[in-house]
């Protein structure tokens, strides 16, 4: 399995999935101003700068690979995290936020498992809000695990 092509798959699968979401961005930590934003989503790591040029970073999903195993003869599995953020300083709208992109993107790979026509979404998504959310910022994460079918064995140049 190549890890690195599902994640960045996976990223751009999310971005047009998501795309039509309208969010709070804020402008700054120290005022409750916003602009309505989309989503940007990341590949593996949280961005670097903390701010852009129209305000703080959120809203945003990071897709983080996060391992994977070989399952016998005929399969691998990857396992990735994404990692959902954003904004709100009305406590209900910011869970609300959280909760329609988890399932959005729930029933999005439920419904239309195969990615890349190299990737199947197992059934077996796993999601939570952080217990604790640093309001007005908003946090959850979505996992899931996704198989393709593992390399042939090669003798000599020739696979078999």
């Amino acid at each position: 399995m190549n890890l690195r092509q599902l994640r960045n798959d996976l990223a751009a699968d999310i971005r047009i999935v998501c795309k039509d979401f309208v969010l709070k961005k804020p402008l700054s930590d120290e005022s409750d101003d916003f602009i309505q934003s989309g989503l940007s989503v990341f590949e593996q790591n949280e961005p670097p700068p903390r701010m852009d040029t129209e305000g703080l970073i959120h809203p945003y999903i990071i897709v983080k690979a996060t391992g994977g195993s070989v399952q016998g003869e005929d399969l691998e599995v990857g396992n990735i995290t994404l990692v959902i953020a954003t904004w709100d300083d009305n406590d209900l709208s910011g869970e609300d936020d959280l909760l329609s992109i988890i399932e959005r993107i729930k029933n999005h790979y439920l419904a239309m498992p195969i990615l890349s026509k190299m990737f199947y979404c197992q059934r077996d998504m796993s999601y939570e809000l952080a217990d604790e959310q640093p309001k007005p910022y908003w946090y959850a994460t979505i996992t899931m695990s996704w198989e393709t079918p593992k390399m042939n064995i090669m003798a000599g140049a020739e696979y078999v």
